[in-house]
């Protein structure tokens, strides 16, 4: 089997949310700190004996979907590490929302949420390897679709820049999938899609071209859009992420 190292990364969607991605990944090639590449297969003989060696190294990236593109203060990089943090701090946000007393619903149906609870049942999740830190905020969710408000959540990714919001349904779609997943299982399914297409896909470069920002949409859009009550203000823009997010950066 001839290993194509060019072929680098392979990705899967699992979760697609209005404002959020799960997608599971897996490295093809390891590059060593000599400069050396090898492919996640090897084959090698001992004497009279034959052995196959399959390192691939799989991980889950949850990361925010907007406009403006990739970046990597946008995202965590989930492994079996430190999966189980994120599905704890998901878990103790439903069970916040649920008991917090946080939201309450005025008579014209709107509804809003109390500053104090907001703060009390606010879930912070900083174990996650390197830098990477995710506040889940609960608050009330504005729908621009539809003028509506909801009952919800704010993620905040690493940087209080970063941010996203997110539904009761959302919330509770990223706990049950992050819940099921299976490492070993989803990446050697995708490890198999991989070899079985490897001599058989003609694939073509693809040219990735940077969008042109339109003038008019930025003149026309402000950049802060979200109407919930636990809207980053200029208190929050102001502070710094050590003081936002309650711990020291590492």
């Amino acid at each position: 089997m001839e290993i194509n190292v060019k072929d680098k990364k392979i990705s899967r969607e699992i979760l697609k949310l209005k404002n959020l991605l799960i997608k599971m990944n897996i490295k093809l090639i390891n590059e060593r700190n000599d400069g050396k590449i090898s492919s996640f297969h090897s084959s090698y003989k001992v004497g009279d004996d034959n052995f196959i060696s399959v390192d691939i190294q799989p991980f889950i990236t949850l990361e925010i979907k907007d406009r403006e593109g990739w970046n990597k203060y946008k995202s965590i990089i989930i492994t079996q590490k430190n999966i189980y943090q994120l599905i704890k701090g998901f878990k103790q946000l439903i069970d916040n929302i649920i008991n917090g007393e946080i939201f309450a619903a005025k008579r014209n149906g709107e509804v809003i949420a109390y500053g104090d609870k907001i703060k009390e049942n606010t879930v912070h999740i900083y174990n996650l390897g390197g830098t990477q830190k995710l506040q889940l905020q609960p608050g009330v969710i504005y729908d621009d679709e539809d003028d509506l408000t909801y009952e919800g959540a704010v993620a905040y990714f690493n940087k209080s820049d970063f941010y996203a919001q997110l539904t009761i349904d959302d919330i509770d779609a990223i706990y049950y999938t992050l819940n099921n997943i299976d490492m070993y299982a989803y990446s050697q399914s995708l490890l198999n899609y991989y070899v079985s297409t490897l001599e058989k896909m003609d694939v073509q470069p693809i040219e990735i071209r940077k969008k042109k920002k339109n003038p008019f949409l930025e003149n026309s859009v402000p950049k802060e859009e979200i109407k919930s009550t636990q809207t980053p203000n200029d208190s929050v823009s102001k502070m710094s992420d050590e003081d936002f997010f309650g711990v020291k950066n590492l």
